[in-house]
């Protein structure tokens, strides 16, 4: 479903990330240790990917995908010849290689910054066009939305953590170990581990998965915005297809979306999930089209992406709006805030928030008109009282709902 024949083609070009032996870095007030900082993460429209504004050599900013699915990085040549750095041709062991008939370019960038994380070294992007750069994220982001995307070459030396919940990326100093204390630090002393697998010779990470009785292994995508399963296990199953959409990477090819009762991940499950598979695989279609953990199941997590390591870090935070009581589910195909769970005598659950019910507003702003951060920013830092305005099962119309915080931030 996620086609990467456009990246294997330049895969060779950027596998030699070099990071500084001794990179500079200052601190951010809100960094808790000597070894990471903390910077705010957008989500991408429509696909929920983790965004971050990001400094090339000390004069360029730009907005980047964060995407654990893509074997390269890009930038585009706008930004690029921005950087007055040599642009050269992308040879790889057989020769020049080639994008839709054209030679491939790449440029070298000695330094990048992360908010206040300086790493200094060879990191190589893949030089494209914005068309060709929005084509390869048409599922993540809209056009133009991106200068560039930050690929598996800069994770296999970087631990990073997807904070989902509070809309922060955490990134790590390289060389650095995670151990309990870390965890403890970061905010994850209940993490689950599962082991990355390298899965083929095109670099692609996965983690074991359960679903049924069913093993295999999925690839950690925090680019696409749908958890996929294949054909064969959709129809062992007998999965009832809710609606059919079609596939933003492929014009005319369609797959189907199903509510599945359960993924387990290690000792996590997963319940109820929404997945997409394909009827019937379409031409050139790879693994990948197939076996997919995408964004729909990453952003209930905090999530720690150790590559290095050969780990992936997750852990339920407490619900989203801790001082109210109550976790929203978030789904992208359509953009839709569905309330997961309610605590027992929370403000919430007092105030008559039900699981189920379907979020339409918040304090007055329609569902619609926002985009996924933004919604989660409002629940996060509402007033009080936050007011949601509910769709609800067997009802006709909305029910607002007025909640008011616990005193103290208790729930």
């Amino acid at each position: 479903m996620t086609p990467k024949k456009f990246a294997r083609i330049l895969l060779l070009v950027c596998v030699a990330l070099v990071v500084a032996n001794n990179p500079s870095h200052a601190y951010a007030q809100d960094t808790p240790t000597p070894w990471a900082t903390t910077l705010p993460m957008q989500l991408s429209t429509p696909g929920f990917a983790p965004l971050v504004k990001i400094i090339l050599n000390d004069e360029v900013e730009g907005t980047f995908l964060l995407a654990t699915g893509d074997n390269n990085c890009y930038i585009t040549d706008r930004l690029a010849n921005m950087l007055h750095l040599s642009i050269r041709k992308a040879v790889g062991p057989k020769g020049p290689l080639l994008v839709e008939g054209q030679p491939a370019e790449v440029i070298s960038v000695p330094k990048i910054r992360f908010g206040n994380m300086e790493l200094q070294g060879r990191i190589d992007f893949l030089v494209v066009s914005q068309d060709q750069l929005d084509t390869l994220h048409r599922s993540s982001v809209t056009q133009g939305a991106i200068d560039g995307a930050i690929g598996l070459p800069f994770f296999q030396k970087i631990p990073i953590l997807f904070d989902y919940p509070d809309l922060k990326v955490t990134i790590l100093l390289p060389g650095t170990t995670i151990s309990q204390n870390k965890l403890v630090v970061l905010g994850m002393p209940q993490a689950h581990a599962l082991p990355l697998k390298e899965s083929d010779s095109d670099g692609y990470y996965t983690v074991p998965a359960l679903i049924g009785n069913t093993k295999m292994q999925l690839l950690v995508d925090t680019s696409y915005p749908l958890t996929v399963i294949p054909p064969a296990l959709a129809t062992q199953l007998k999965l009832k297809p809710i609606r059919q959409l079609e596939d933003p990477k492929r014009p005319g090819q369609f797959f189907n979306t199903a509510e599945l009762e359960s993924l387990k991940l290690g000792t996590l499950v997963i319940s109820p999930l929404t997945v997409g598979y394909y009827t019937s695989l379409p031409p050139g279609a790879d693994w990948w089209d197939q076996a997919v953990l995408g964004t729909d199941v990453l952003i209930k997590f905090q999530v720690l992406y150790d590559l290095p390591d050969k780990r992936l870090y997750l852990q339920q935070p407490s619900p989203h709006a801790p001082h109210y009581g109550f976790a929203v589910f978030i789904s992208s195909l359509p953009f839709q805030m569905r309330i997961q769970a309610v605590r027992p005598d929370s403000p919430a659950a007092k105030a008559g928030l039900q699981v189920g019910d379907i979020v339409e507003a918040i304090n007055g702003q329609p569902i619609s008109d926002l985009t996924p951060d933004a919604a989660m920013r409002l629940i996060l830092q509402s007033p009080d009282p936050l007011v949601l305005q509910v769709k609800r099962h067997g009802q006709a119309q909305p029910v607002e709902i007025r909640i008011r915080a616990a005193k103290g931030g208790q729930s």
